[in-house]
């Protein structure tokens, strides 16, 4: 349990770490502006369905999902620490940027009015893909079957994510970073049940 304390901890503070060095927001700013130069209607009507999809929408459908399982089989310590835990992390970000203090890019395509770091769709789609994937590995086809919604679920969490670099309201390390809070966050609850994203 220390170790992932450890590892969460980590995350965090990468946070208000690697958005200061000149490295990073070279490569950030190169990043937005090569997505800039390859926007589309097509790509932005894609784009724009996965964006709001993967946020709230998708979040609150992969947190209640989960503890209806959960408690349908009688598993009532699961449900309480997946659905308070998953909570609480999710309502740790604006938190965190706030202490980050990182000013979105300024986008010409979308207006967002909180700050940029970490993003939260990427958060929202790292547990999404989590719970896909449970739910997929236990009630899902047979194994060969099963690689073609696994892998249209991950397209789906990278979709999400990039869709926040592409719209230009994300730089891509916020986008990285938080997708890994996600993963981080998830895996340090697990630590208290290790059966905790097996439905």
């Amino acid at each position: 349990m220390f170790r992932r304390v450890m590892v969460w901890a980590m995350c965090v503070f990468s946070m208000f770490a690697l958005p200061r060095l000149s490295l990073v927001q070279a490569w950030d700013s190169w990043v937005l502006q090569w997505m800039a130069a390859h926007r589309s209607s097509g790509l932005s009507h894609a784009f724009s369905i996965l964006t709001r999809a993967g946020g709230t929408p998708g979040f609150l459908i992969a947190w209640i999902i989960p503890p209806i399982l959960f408690l349908k089989q009688k598993r009532r310590r699961e449900a309480l620490i997946y659905s308070v835990g998953v909570l609480l992390f999710k309502a740790s970000i604006p938190f965190l940027k706030i202490m980050a203090n990182r000013l979105r890019p300024g986008s010409p395509l979308l207006e967002e009015k909180t700050l940029s770091m970490p993003s939260g769709h990427a958060f929202d789609a790292v547990v999404i893909l989590v719970v896909a994937l449970a739910i997929l590995r236990k009630w899902g086809p047979s194994a060969k079957a099963l690689r073609i919604p696994e892998i249209l679920s991950a397209l789906f969490a990278l979709g999400v994510c990039l869709s926040r670099i592409y719209f230009g309201v994300h730089y891509p390390t916020d986008v990285l970073l938080g997708a890994l809070y996600g993963a981080c966050s998830l895996w340090l609850l697990q630590g208290f049940s290790p059966n905790l994203y097996s439905f």
